[in-house]
């Protein structure tokens, strides 16, 4: 039987790369409930096109946004999603965009959710509006990158600008496994970037390089068979008792209860990669 989750990406428009890495729409054709989890990841604004959406860190005690538009903080847990038919709209943030487009700290909002007003005022809702009755997800793309490439944007120092980007590059390098190495990338001392990270990126230098080095072994877990654990174990993991450490400390579940769980975005997500890249 096929599944009742679509999920469709897209890039962002080229002036925005620096910004936003990319964006979503998840929708749910059924009328039986659907619940998923996200990993930890980066901060996001999901657009509740349709439908009724609750989320919150544990599969119980789920709630629904105060608004249509919410922006989720960066996150060092998992984030759990249950919604009937209807459609979300999401799209992804870099850290760049807290002192850029918010002029907030990313450490005021992680491991929260406020509704997107809060920061943006009446601009919030007139994005929501327009995605709402955009008729497809190509309109809500084009939507969506016309409003961000309106958003005033404060001035920043150029250098700032180019430390938090080499931030974001170490973090993406497996060989880039400790403070003081990704420091060095960035030419500051590991107090300077403590300070940064937690403004820009919302957590300490060591908690992200733990986060990023977990979700890149989950990636490779979703993408893969889950019948052989040790094959995912990244070098930068001791042993098998490390990694079972990370999935209670970032998702609250051992990794017999997160590969038992069914995960129907999850799986539709991975599908539509494949289609993008042409592999399936």
């Amino acid at each position: 039987m096929s599944s009742p989750i679509t999920v469709r990406y897209c890039f962002p428009h080229p002036d925005l790369f620096a910004l936003v890495p990319a964006m979503a729409s998840i929708a749910n054709s059924g009328d039986a409930p659907i619940l998923d989890m996200a990993p930890p990841d980066t901060a996001m604004i999901m657009v509740s096109l349709s439908g009724v959406v609750r989320f919150g860190s544990a599969p119980t005690g789920l709630r629904k946004g105060a608004e249509a538009t919410i922006l989720h903080g960066a996150s060092s847990h998992a984030r759990w999603l249950e919604g009937k038919r209807g459609e979300l709209f999401a799209i992804a943030l870099h850290p760049l965009a807290w002192p850029l487009w918010f002029a907030r700290r990313a450490d005021d909002f992680a491991d929260a959710s406020v509704p997107l007003s809060m920061l943006l005022g009446d601009q919030a809702a007139q994005l929501t509006k327009a995605l709402v009755e955009a008729e497809d997800f190509a309109v809500r793309a084009d939507i969506a990158n016309a409003w961000l490439k309106a958003l005033p944007q404060h001035e920043i120092a150029p250098a700032l600008s180019s430390q938090i980007m080499a931030v974001r590059m170490g973090l993406s390098d497996p060989d880039c496994a400790s403070v003081q190495a990704l420091a060095a990338r960035a030419g500051l001392s590991p107090s300077q970037l403590s300070r940064l990270t937690r403004s820009a990126f919302g957590f300490t230098p060591k908690l992200l390089i733990q986060r990023e080095r977990f979700r890149r072994m989950l990636h490779h877990a979703d993408a893969s068979s889950y019948d052989r654990w040790r094959d995912f174990i990244e070098g930068q993991y001791v042993d098998q008792s490390h990694l079972i450490r990370d999935f209670q400390r970032f998702l609250g579940l051992s990794p017999s209860r997160y590969f038992a769980l069914e995960r129907p975005v999850v799986a539709a997500a991975f599908a539509e990669a494949r289609r993008l890249l042409g592999a399936g």
